[in-house]
């Protein structure tokens, strides 16, 4: 999907940064990351508040294969069809995924100067 399908999808109720990551885009809003995009289609960010809300909408969550046809759940759900034409229904299903995202824990910040590898 372009940068300028993902924006114009979430500008009238959220500004949005883009980030390039595996073949699609990390979406982040107030800092924190609330959406991807991946072969073209955005799963907003879930918990278990907000999961049940997502489901009933008949969304699915993101899943990708591993390794030795295992697949792995990651806690992002499609955005739901009716959503595109809904924009009640667009707005509760982003404000939900921005809840999601401001409680989950930020990553800790690497402390400057430190390096991941060992002493030599």
């Amino acid at each position: 999907m372009a940068r300028e399908d993902l924006e114009d999808f979430f500008a009238p109720f959220l500004r949005v940064t883009l980030k390039r990551m595996f073949g699609g885009h990390g979406i982040y809003a107030e800092g924190r990351i609330i959406a991807i995009e991946a072969d073209g289609e955005i799963f907003l960010k879930v918990d278990e508040a907000t999961r049940g809300f997502f489901e009933s909408h008949g969304s699915t969550p993101f899943t990708y294969e591993k390794q030795a046809g295992q697949q792995a759940v990651m806690s992002y759900f499609r955005v739901p069809a009716e959503a595109y034409d809904d924009d009640r229904l667009k707005r509760a299903c982003l404000e939900a995924a921005l809840q999601a995202a401001q409680r989950a824990a930020l990553p800790k910040a690497r402390k400057p100067g430190r390096r991941n590898s060992a002493p030599a």
